[in-house]
């Protein structure tokens, strides 16, 4: 999923989105049950470093970010929360300034 898709979906939650044929969007609809967490998902220039020196895409970040956000953990750190998806150990902020659509990765190193 995309940036712009991303806020789309953002967007849409919490609304009843429809079809052409007036029927609600099964996928949207699904998501805005499942998830309570962020939608959009930004890096900082330290963690596009980071993502890039071992290979992943900000994309690949941002989809282990949603898959483990809610098993995250508190962070003593200088983030706010940890959390362990796809080999990948993510330091992130959420909500970041405050908006709860998005979580703002700070760092990250391999799980392994």
């Amino acid at each position: 999923m995309n940036i712009a898709t991303q806020r789309n979906v953002g967007a849409n939650v919490g609304r009843s989105p429809r079809f052409a044929s007036g029927s609600p969007s099964p996928s949207v609809a699904r998501l805005s049950r499942v998830s309570s967490g962020p939608y959009l998902v930004a890096l900082t220039a330290h963690a596009q470093e980071r993502a890039l020196s071992l290979g992943r895409t900000a994309e690949d970040v941002a989809d282990a970010l949603r898959l483990a956000h809610d098993r995250r953990r508190r962070n003593p750190g200088e983030a706010d929360w940890l959390a362990t998806a796809r080999s990948l150990e993510i330091a992130y902020n959420w909500p970041a300034e405050g908006d709860p659509t998005t979580a703002l990765v700070v760092t990250l190193w391999s799980a392994q």
